[in-house]
């Protein structure tokens, strides 16, 4: 199913069940703590100057500065919103919640930069969200 969305060159994509949670978070229709848990529990994308090794993070993962100036890394929920910030970088696919718990303490996150659909969690929230989902741990 796709909406009015658009992809590259114009073409009709499909949006992604967390970009339509990040809009009903948006409009107040949905409490931010059941966004992040469904951008946890989606496949999100980087980009990086170098390929993972061995299951590790890459060293050099694309990241942002969020107001105030903390590092922030930048994620999309779908291949085609990292497009225009590609440039000479590897696109990576990876289960939101594992980037989530593997990203650096200290770092934030800017979700789909540029777009409407897209958040800010500043570190403490990523730790949080973090933590939430492991105290429900089987």
């Amino acid at each position: 199913m796709t909406n009015d969305a658009t992809g590259g060159a114009g073409t009709a994509r499909t949006v992604t069940v967390a970009e339509r949670a990040i809009a009903a978070g948006q409009s107040g229709e949905l409490d931010g703590n059941a966004v992040l848990w469904i951008i946890a529990a989606a496949e999100v994308w980087f980009a990086a100057e170098d390929e993972p090794v061995d299951g590790s993070l890459p060293n050099s993962p694309m990241s942002v500065s969020r107001e105030g100036g903390s590092p922030a890394l930048a994620i999309f929920t779908g291949a085609d919103l990292l497009e225009p910030w590609r440039e000479h970088r590897v696109s990576i696919r990876i289960p939101g919640f594992e980037l989530l718990r593997r990203i650096p303490a200290g770092t934030g996150v800017v979700l789909n930069p540029g777009h409407a659909a897209g958040l800010e969690l500043p570190a403490e929230g990523v730790a949080s969200i973090v933590a939430a989902i492991e105290r429900h741990g089987a």
